[in-house]
């Protein structure tokens, strides 16, 4: 499961990572992560990158070698 933390330093849930179950779907090219909305401030949080995750869900363009 991915996880995240609030970057808002006015939120009570700052710089905590949480572990979420979440839905990632792709609409009109970009990346929509149901998870992504802080709990207590709703300000986007920061996904954490982990080895196994693809680099077009973290954010990243996917990579292509011809």
């Amino acid at each position: 499961m991915p996880k995240y933390k609030c970057k808002n330093l006015e939120c009570r849930n700052f710089d905590k990572i949480e572990v979420k179950s979440t839905t990632i779907r792709v609409e009109n090219g970009k990346v929509i992560d149901s998870a992504k909305r802080c709990y207590y401030c709703n300000s986007d949080m920061e996904s954490i990158p982990e080895p196994g995750m693809t680099t077009y869900m973290t954010g990243s363009k996917n990579i292509c070698k011809k």
